[in-house]
Parts: C-alpha cells; structure tokens; sequence
C-alpha cells in the first residue's frame, strides 16, 4: 500500500497535531480530542511540539530512536493506528497527509527553540533550589540577575545577601543588607529599615550605616529611646560604655548613671564619631537628634563650632537648623538672625520657620510691654506670610493700642476678605462700621485676641 494512501486512511476525523506552548516545566503533546493529550518529559532548549517531533528530539537526545518512541508511546497510551501513524511519521518525517473535508493538513515541523527567560521570581526558585544544594556561586549569579532586573526587589536582595553571607563575603551581604534598608525607608517601612541597617552593621560596621540608622530611629521617635539606670561608677556622660551611651548622672543616686540602648539615635551617631567620622552631614544629624530629644541647648553649642567650617551646600539647612534650635531654646534673637540666613538660600522652605520665630519674639516683647518692637515683628511676618488671616488680625489689634486707627481698620478688613468666617467677624465689622462713620472716635479697649 502506498504510504501516502494508508497516512489518509489512519487519519481519523480531522487529527491534526498542533506545538502547545511550554508552561515552563515540561512540554505537552496534543493530538485530535483532548483525551489522549499527555505531559512529556522536557527537554531544555525545546518549547511544545507534536508528538513526531518529540520522539526525533528524545531520539536525538537519547541516542536511540526505537527507546525514544517507545517512551513517548508508553506516554501517551495511544491506540494501535496512531502508533502505527506515528512511526510511518518517524521513517518519514517529510511526509504530509492531503487535506481532507475539513481542511486539516498532518504535518511534522521541527521544534522551535524556547526564547522567553526566566522571571525574576523563577530565577529566585533556582536561587533557592542552588543554596540548598551548597551552591553558593550559581545561587549568586542566579540572584544578581534577578537584582539587575528589579532593583527595587527586596526578597531578592534578600536572597542574594543570603548567598554572600554563605559564601564567606559578608562585605557584600552588608551592602546589600544596607540596600534592602534604604529601600524600605523609600517606602516609609521604617521599624523594617532599621532591622536591615541592623542586620547589615552585624556583619560589617560601617559608620555611613550608622548615620542612615540613626535618621531612621529619629523618624520612629526614638532619638534617646528608653532611659534605664545603671551603676556605673567609672562612666563619663557622653560615651559609649557596655553597649550604652552614658546620658547623665543619676541625681537620686552616686555612681548611677541613665543610659542610653544601641537602639536609639544618639547612641548610632556617637558610634559614628567615635569611628572619625567626620563631615558636615553628621554633625547636622548629630545637632537634630538633640533638638529632638528636647535639649536644644546641645543642639545650638554643636552647631556653635560648626559655623565657620561650614560648607555652601549645607548653609540653608545649616542655619535653618540653628535657628530652631536657638528658637527652642528661647534665644530668640539668635533665632531670628539665623532664620534670616536660612531664608537667603531658599525662601519657599525656610520662610515658615522664619514667621513663627517672628511671632514667638513678637510675644516676648509683648510680655516686656514693648509695643514698638512687638508691631516691628509682627510686621515682619505680615511681609513674610501675607495670606495669613491671624497674623493680619494680630496686627491690626497691636495697631488699635498704638491708637493707629486707619492702619487697624486697615488690617482687620484684610483679615475678614482672607477668612470671612474668622470668630471675630460680628465685633470687626462693628468696629469697621464704627470707623467709617465716627473717625477716631471708637472704642478704646484693645479686641480680645484669644478668637473667643
């Protein structure tokens, strides 16, 4: 019989074989009804194909074609004429069946070569598979890959910290620690950075990772953390002792000291002075964990000895900086003088603070009676802030007791066009009225600037 007539004769329906596409473990063959569809063995390099096919590729990799269909047979457990189709395809692969009613066409191609790489999390799974295997430098190539595809992954930096560590490189495994730090502290993860900036200074310290864990420690608030007492006759306030950071005496009891744990901020900075560290950036950090641990008075005599070796890069947050601090330490003036420094740098960020100093010295010399000088503030921070309603208001009662009436008038209808539902609008708009229709002749007493 001609071999082409029985290829026609075997064909049953429509069979027709079609190349699946490889889901990455193993590639399945299938044929006519999904009955017979049957998972293959993969081989790397070759993505879905037809039965025929599969066995040349098992036969080619096999070195035997009778073993490599038998397997694919005992495989698929197909009927009798489609094994019998399937080694005609084999002794001759060329070989095309006629299209038939439905215009199906048996043919035999060969198989395309897998082109799609790995994900990053299958390149993490091969990762995994090779460290438990002891396969340090395939783990880390494996995941350095993976790294180099999303660098923002932190499982996989993870991973590859991991591998280095295992490896005996813990350099490596600290940089990538310190990494996975930064990288939550982006996301606002903070309790999580400071585990990893952890992690990586046990491996390796490094007095930059101190600073970043130090910054991370201000942001959850912990810039001296829990005080405890200890007994510590031989301590100096200031250092490092014991894995603590000396505070102060304790005056309830000689020898006594509070310390500080290595989980807070001023104990990381110290740290990093302690190993000569030296640069503009850690005294400015070093001056901001005092001001926020509430002792401004070390924060201001820090940056005291900073100001003449100060860089231009840092001048705007330099004395932004100082200014609060004076500003929290009640030295006003130096505050002001400060802020104004700051402001020359970059007014859009620095002005607020400016204002609020304006305002907390303006109060001073309220309470020491001095009106000329408490209008010159205020004015000042009018300048500065003119949408602010409250200063407005401020200004306009100081006017009023200075008996400039048109000036006040003046203010108070700035106030009520910037807020027309300020608490005191039925008194102003009285006032205002009373001012338009009398002149001079209101009332004396200085308005309430409580807002009640």
């Amino acid at each position: 019989m001609n071999r082409r007539v029985l290829l026609r004769s075997l064909r049953i329906g429509a069979w027709h074989w079609r190349p699946v596409p490889a889901s990455g473990s193993s590639f399945r063959v299938m044929s006519g009804p999904a009955l017979h569809s049957r998972p293959v063995p993969r081989y790397d390099g070759y993505a879905g194909c037809a039965i025929p096919t599969a066995v040349r590729i098992l036969a080619d990799h096999g070195g035997r074609r009778a073993r490599a269909h038998r397997t694919v047979f005992a495989s698929c457990r197909l009927p009798m004429p489609h094994v019998l189709l399937f080694i005609l395809c084999i002794a001759d692969p060329g070989s095309s069946v006629g299209t038939g009613a439905s215009g199906s066409t048996l043919t035999t191609q060969p198989a395309a070569t897998a082109t799609t790489q790995p994900t990053t999390a299958e390149l993490c799974e091969q990762a995994r598979h090779a460290l438990r295997a002891d396969r340090f430098a395939e783990a880390v190539a494996l995941l350095e890959e993976a790294v180099t595809r999303e660098p923002a992954g932190i499982s996989a930096r993870a991973l590859l910290a991991d591998a280095f560590r295992r490896a005996a490189q813990p350099a490596k495994a600290a940089e990538q620690l310190c990494r996975i730090g930064e990288l939550q502290e982006e996301a606002g993860r903070h309790a999580l950075a400071a585990e990893a900036f952890r992690d990586s200074l046990s491996l390796q310290d490094d007095p930059a990772v101190r600073c970043a864990l130090a910054e991370t420690y201000c942001r959850l608030d912990r810039a001296l953390g829990p005080l405890t007492a200890r007994w510590m006759p031989n301590a100096e306030p200031g250092r490092r002792m014991d894995g603590q950071y000396v505070l102060q005496p304790d005056e309830q009891r000689a020898g006594w000291f509070l310390t500080c744990s290595s989980e807070s901020a001023v104990y990381q900075v110290q740290a990093a002075l302690d190993a000569g560290l030296d640069t503009p950036e850690i005294h400015l950090l070093h001056a901001r964990v005092w001001l926020q641990a509430g002792r401004p008075d070390r924060a201001t005599a820090i940056l005291q000895k900073r100001a003449d070796r100060l860089p231009e890069r840092e001048s705007g947050e330099f004395w932004d900086l100082y200014g609060q601090a004076a500003l929290a330490a009640g030295d006003l003036e130096t505050s002001v003088r400060c802020l104004k420094q700051a402001v020359t740098w970059d007014p859009a960020r620095f002005q607020p603070t400016l204002v609020d100093a304006y305002q907390a010295l303006a109060d001073r010399y309220s309470r020491r009676g001095d009106l000329p000088a408490y209008i010159d503030c205020l004015e000042e921070a009018g300048r500065l802030a003119p949408r602010d309603a409250d200063l407005h208001y401020r200004l306009g009662n100081a006017y009023w007791e200075a008996g400039r009436r048109a000036d006040a008038a003046r203010q108070w209808q700035i106030t009520l066009e910037l807020n027309p539902d300020h608490p005191q609008r039925a008194r102003l708009l009285e006032q205002l009225r009373g001012s338009a229709t009398s002149g001079d002749r209101l009332d004396n007493s200085r308005p309430d600037e409580s807002g009640d």
